[in-house]
């Protein structure tokens, strides 16, 4: 079995996408700067098609995941994309969570924009909220943030969710662990159930089935969704009913053979593009 299949220019010339819904990291562009040139590519489809971006990118609001976007030459207006955090206030049980407590959010200063626009109330240290949220990975400072969440939790257990479900993200020098990787670990040194919000799973798949609709795009299998994540790709094209392509070349997939992609992500994706480069 060949490890690639397919090419966007084929699908595009066999299928003609209505709409194009793309990953950002690993597709969009890399950590080696391997895509640089994309931005061609994204101006040439959004010339025919809206392209829209679903990501579980909650390191950065939607401005600032825009602004990065643009500074890499990729223009993709902040109303077209989707991130894993909007499910807070989307998502009517975890806004339900969240709205009117405090809580204390893992991540970036930005990263709690997505508990704000969902009516928590952002505080500084986890034993001052009623309400956990995951949102990034913070480098050097990851262990001790880490520990300091434990022993709170242990004190009192209370909702722990996780917005970013992405355990590791390629680089230049291999895979990098982030925020789903660490709240696993969390999860399993308490013994609790995590809330999850994001690829590969359904919640985040109705969250953008609604960000969607509210701007009058159908999904359907002229929808097509592209992701360097093969269980994501399989998971949002059987909940919404739409096309996907996993990108093989220049993400979670580079290097692996089909037997370890197998192996590592559950499945074998069935449409393989290289890159999604035109």
């Amino acid at each position: 079995m060949s490890r690639i299949n397919a090419s966007l220019q084929s699908i595009w010339n066999d299928h003609r996408p209505r709409v194009i819904l793309v990953d950002a990291a690993g597709v969009l562009y890399t950590d080696d700067n391997s895509l640089s040139e994309m931005g061609r590519t994204i101006q040439r489809l959004s010339a025919e098609v809206p392209v829209w971006v679903a990501t579980n990118n909650t390191s950065d609001s939607i401005p600032e995941i825009a602004h990065r976007l643009t500074h890499r030459g990729i223009h993709i207006p902040e109303s077209q994309i989707i991130s894993s955090g909007l499910g807070l206030s989307v998502d009517s049980e975890l806004r339900q969570l969240v709205a009117d407590q405090t809580v204390y959010t893992w991540g970036y200063p930005t990263s709690s924009v997505y508990v704000e626009l969902a009516g928590g109330r952002s505080v500084d240290h986890p034993d001052d909220a009623e309400v956990i949220v995951l949102a990034a990975s913070t480098g050097a400072s990851t262990p001790s943030i880490m520990a300091m969440i434990q022993r709170s939790l242990r004190d009192r257990p209370r909702p722990v969710i996780c917005i970013n479900p992405d355990h590791f993200v390629q680089t230049g020098s291999g895979l990098y662990p982030v925020m789903g990787y660490y709240a696993d670990q969390l999860a399993q040194a308490l013994q609790i159930e995590l809330i999850w919000m994001g690829k590969p799973y359904t919640a985040f798949s109705h969250v953008v089935a609604h960000v969607l609709a509210a701007a009058g795009v159908t999904t359907d299998s002229d929808l097509w969704f592209f992701d360097d994540n093969p269980k994501n790709v399989a998971r949002m094209t059987l909940d919404l009913g739409i096309s996907g392509a996993t990108v093989m070349d220049t993400g979670l997939c580079k290097d692996l053979s089909l037997s370890e992609i197998e192996s590592t992500f559950g499945c074998i994706p069935s449409t393989r593009i290289p890159s999604l480069l035109l």
